[in-house]
């Protein structure tokens, strides 16, 4: 079989295209190879740096870097750790980042519900890393870490993978606990006892973007409620998913409420493409991607399943690949203004420009 053979009988594709079926060397040499197609011997031969780096990093093959994959490591590859040919490791070596300092503790804990994994969001809400991503880059814009980090459940189940890489990333030390499986709360667990613990110290907020059933426990197992203040939103997934907790304890507690239509304006008005300084959406997310933590957060797994639910649920005119109107309670605990969407995100953008002379 001769080497034309084998290669359009491996890949039915190109033996059907009206240019490569009579040309499949040339398909190899122009797309198969950066593609990782399977070749003869005799077509095979070293790679160049170009093509090495699109072998090794899919996401700049298909990116608008594919035609210049040297300019796509120089802004961002070489800042993130990416395999490289030699040459360009020593024409571009890393930038020389800067002594982190640890930020201080503040008298907050954050709860969330998290998916399965950065590559599973097989269960919950797909933007819990994003979420979670803009919340990281405001503790560094405040200055500023939780007590702890709290997961509530995601549909029968606690998850702690997310927030443990991304803090890990962010080269933050913070306590993960883990709420209790059921929605309203049933069982005590070690978020539960956590919040009881701390609120007999004093004055405690929980920042809620999860299921509200372990805030709901500690407070039946003596909870301090004049000392706890809530940040939330009501009426949406997060409640329908309590089992009443959501109700019974901003009964009991000072509640801040961001009301679900401010969280809609953070990802964009209704109807209006997004904009945010004139950045796209995707544009603001790719230019931070050279913070490791950010790059994460905002995989291509995330933002595939965020344009499937934006364009599900029809609320922006271009689905956008954002979903961080969670994150806006914690600006709000730090005092930021309800004036919609623009400030939020200029909180969040100078965090990231923090954390950039750090990675």
């Amino acid at each position: 079989m001769t080497c034309q053979t084998e290669y359009l009988k491996r890949y039915p594709d190109v033996a059907r295209h009206e240019y490569y079926g009579d040309k499949p060397q040339e398909h190899y040499d122009t797309h198969g190879r950066s593609e990782g197609r399977k070749a003869c011997k005799e077509w095979q031969r070293d790679l160049t740096c170009e093509e090495q780096y699109l072998v090794d990093h899919k996401d700049v093959a298909g990116s608008s870097y594919k035609d210049n994959p040297e300019r796509h490591y120089q802004e961002w590859g070489r800042n993130e750790g990416r395999k490289v040919c030699v040459l360009w490791k020593e024409l571009y070596p890393p930038d020389v980042p800067d002594s982190q300092p640890e930020l201080p503790i503040g008298r907050y804990i954050t709860i969330n519900d998290f998916n399965p994994s950065l590559r599973d969001m097989s269960k919950g809400d797909p933007d819990s890393s994003q979420d979670f991503g803009a919340q990281i880059a405001l503790m560094f814009h405040y200055n500023s870490k939780p007590l702890a980090i709290g997961c509530s459940q995601t549909e029968g189940k606690n998850y702690t993978s997310i927030p443990s890489e991304l803090l890990e990333a962010a080269k933050l030390d913070v306590p993960i606990l883990k709420g209790h499986p059921s929605k309203g709360g049933a069982g005590k667990s070690a978020l539960s006892k956590f919040v009881v613990s701390e609120s007999k110290k004093g004055k405690l907020a929980l920042i809620i973007g999860g299921t509200t059933g372990d805030v709901s426990r500690a407070l039946k197992d003596g909870a301090t409620a004049s000392n706890i203040t809530l940040y939330l939103t009501r009426n949406t997934w997060n409640e329908q998913n309590s089992d009443g907790a959501t109700e019974y304890i901003t009964s009991r507690c000072i509640t801040h409420q961001v009301p679900t239509s401010d969280l809609y304006h953070t990802l964009g008005e209704k109807g209006k493409p997004f904009d945010i300084n004139g950045l796209s959406a995707n544009k603001w997310i790719d230019q931070n991607r050279n913070i490791k933590m950010w790059a994460m957060a905002n995989n291509q797994s995330v933002i595939q399943a965020i344009r499937n639910i934006n364009t599900f649920m029809s609320q922006f005119k271009d689905n956008h690949p954002l979903r961080i109107a969670d994150a806006l309670h914690l600006t709000q605990y730090f005092g930021a203004p309800n004036n919609g969407h623009l400030h939020h995100f200029n909180v969040i953008n100078n965090g990231l420009k923090i954390m950039r002379r750090y990675q």
